[in-house]
């Protein structure tokens, strides 16, 4: 009779340090998660990711990589390889040697690969070039949507991760039912999410349309890592670049929870009132260098103008030379001169004189001075 397998005693297993591609984001032979709603700039923020890694560049919020050039593998079934990735690749600066299309309109294709069936071509092609990414968008295009069915396909591709060293990164569109989790919004579940290492979601920051927040929503492999924000940038002639800009003090549940917009924007705000007041507290400042250090750190003009209210701040002018300045300074650092007169009852007036003090007072608020504020971002590498 045969002896029953027991397992391994942990013992007799050899400790193993995580092997990051992106800390803590991406792992090297892990599965990875990217949901995120349509439009919100998933396939730029994966194309960005693997220009960096092709020409070894600096990770977003991460070390410094010393020339580590990595190759990609990119699996695209929503744009055409010639009219869409290729110029977005070069608009990003990445090395087109080292990012290959294993997948996409415009290649030649005859038809696009399906997993579980075509995963043994997959493991090949990534042994082959030695792939340190693997990029699936979206997760429908390749597998199967029935969820028992794709459970079983993508517990082949955790293997696939572990065995070749390569991270998988999974591109998910989020739905609108499912909870406000965005890992229950995904297709597959938490069938899908269970089998991830790390999982990111991405959207528009509450206050501040134009600025993408990417918040890690999943980890087992660390701690979880920062928010980060990140614009797209236009060029003329050519297409939009991701453009990062600082670490947020957000998280998924600030963007995904239920009232999340709100809730976010009121957390937002809380938070620029403090660091407004903080930056404050050593005197008075220029109205542009306040708006210049609130986007190095990540404020939105916005989300500042609304925490200056929260915060009580007061904003003055300053004029030299018939050039006029604005300043802010905080509440305690406020002047008696610089407050706003209380108001006084009016005294009662002929229809004739009131509309005359309403034109009057157009008038005086198109003629009098404004605040000219030029914000600038801070890269974040």
């Amino acid at each position: 009779m045969s002896e029953p397998y027991l397992g391994v005693a942990c013992v007799d297993v050899e400790p193993a340090p995580v092997q990051w591609l992106w800390e803590p984001y991406l792992a090297r032979g892990k599965l990875a998660i990217l949901d995120g709603d349509p439009g919100t700039g998933k396939s730029f923020l994966t194309i960005d990711l693997a220009a960096r890694l092709s020409r070894g560049g600096t990770m977003p919020g991460g070390p410094v990589r010393f020339g580590a050039r990595e190759t990609v593998l990119l699996l695209n079934a929503e744009d055409d390889a010639r009219d869409t990735i290729r110029p977005r690749l070069r608009a990003a600066a990445g090395d087109p040697k080292r990012v290959r299309v294993y997948a996409a309109p415009g290649i030649g294709l005859t038809r696009p690969p399906q997993y579980p069936d075509d995963l043994a071509e997959l493991e090949a092609a990534v042994n082959a070039t030695r792939a340190a990414l693997v990029v699936i968008d979206p997760l429908p295009a390749f597998f199967p949507t029935e969820t028992s069915a794709l459970v079983r396909a993508v517990q082949q591709l955790v293997h696939l991760a572990h065995d070749t060293g390569a991270c998988v990164l999974l591109v998910r569109h989020l739905r609108k039912s499912g909870g406000a989790n965005p890992l229950y919004r995904g297709l597959g579940g938490i069938g899908v999410v269970g089998m991830a290492r790390t999982a990111l979601a991405l959207s528009r920051h509450p206050d501040d349309p134009t600025l993408r927040v990417l918040a890690q929503t999943k980890t087992n492999i660390g701690p979880p890592g920062a928010a980060l924000a990140f614009r797209l940038t236009a060029t003329e002639p050519g297409p939009a670049t991701v453009e990062w800009v600082r670490q947020l003090e957000l998280t998924a549940d600030d963007l995904f929870a239920p009232g999340a917009s709100s809730g976010a924007s009121a957390r937002a705000r809380d938070r620029a009132a403090e660091w407004l007041l903080q930056f404050l507290s050593h005197g008075p400042a220029r109205a542009n260098a306040v708006y210049e250090a609130a986007r190095a750190a990540g404020i939105p003009p916005r989300t500042l103008r609304r925490a200056k209210q929260l915060a009580g701040a007061a904003s003055f002018a300053e004029r030299t030379n018939d050039v006029v300045e604005w300043w802010w300074k905080a509440p305690s650092t406020a002047s008696a001169t610089s407050a706003p007169a209380e108001p006084q009852p009016e005294p009662a007036r002929t229809p004739t004189e009131r509309r005359q003090a309403r034109l009057a007072a157009r008038e005086a608020q198109r003629t009098a001075p404004t605040e000219v504020l030029v914000p600038t971002d801070a890269p974040l590498g």
